[in-house]
């Protein structure tokens, strides 16, 4: 049997179809990049503990960086925040847990 291709339903009802190669025991599947949004956004990803925020950025053009740890304080999420442009042009996202009570909507500058 050989298989040269898979599908993957969309969260938008549509379907993507990838070719894919077996070399040796590794699978290789083909990835073609694909603009995903014109606007040209930055997301931050914050990993929130009680005590500190590891916080990591994926520019526009795919580059992500760490952006180190800083403290778990009102004034360190926001002097971050700012440090990072317009807001707009900005994504946050973080792991839901007991700390997003606290954490949803309080970031904004």
């Amino acid at each position: 049997m050989k298989i040269d291709r898979s599908t993957f339903p969309n969260y938008d009802d549509t379907t993507q179809v990838r070719a894919y190669e077996l070399k040796g025991d590794i699978l290789v599947v083909a990835v073609t990049p694909e603009p995903v949004m014109k606007e040209k956004l930055r997301f931050l990803g914050l990993d929130v503990h009680v005590e500190r925020i590891v916080a990591a950025i994926t520019e526009p053009d795919g580059q992500v960086r760490s952006l180190g740890t800083i403290p778990n304080r009102m004034e360190s999420i926001r002097k971050l925040i700012k440090k990072l442009g317009p807001v707009e042009k900005l994504r946050v996202c973080y792991e839901p847990g007991r700390l997003a009570m606290f954490f949803t909507g309080s970031w904004r500058t």
